[in-house]
């Protein structure tokens, strides 16, 4: 059985910057117990057992980069060691490498970069982001299929 943890990440009271946060959201609704997901404004060291328990991640964020398209890439622990930007937020290679290194275990990890452009106070998408949230959301629907295919047949 795949294990799939799917982690939304932004600020909901920031516009475009929740859109990580509600495609994970709409994820969970589609999918159900066959995922699991968590949400918050930032990657935290606490997540790395959660990363750990799982074969498959994917990261989905809002990208400042408006004008570029979605962008899925496969992100791996790089040997260079960087420090933790805080006691409390993690860049998306540290994650992984904090859960190799305590937990030693290495899931396949994936970067959904959204694009978007609002980043004023507030609790709507912007168009583009919501366009490219729909977008977000079919591909992850499509990666999920593939992953997920057997076991919702079975559950």
């Amino acid at each position: 059985m795949t294990r799939v943890l799917v982690i939304g990440y932004g600020n909901p009271l920031r516009s475009d910057d929740g859109v990580g946060w509600r495609i994970a959201e709409g994820l969970r609704q589609e999918w159900g117990d066959s995922i699991s997901v968590l949400t918050g404004q930032h990657l935290v060291p606490e997540w790395a057992s959660e990363l750990a328990a799982a074969d498959v991640v994917f990261l989905v964020d809002a990208s400042v980069s408006s004008r570029g398209p979605l962008r899925l890439r496969r992100i791996t622990p790089s040997d260079a060691r960087t420090p933790l930007l805080d006691g409390h937020t993690l860049a998306p290679l540290d994650l992984v490498r904090l859960a190799t290194e305590v937990y030693g275990h290495q899931p396949v990890m994936y970067l959904l970069s959204v694009p978007a452009e609002d980043f004023a106070f507030g609790e709507s998408l912007s168009p583009l982001a919501q366009s490219r949230a729909a977008g977000a959301v079919k591909l992850l629907n499509r990666r999920l299929a593939g992953l997920l295919q057997s076991q919702r047949r079975v559950g």
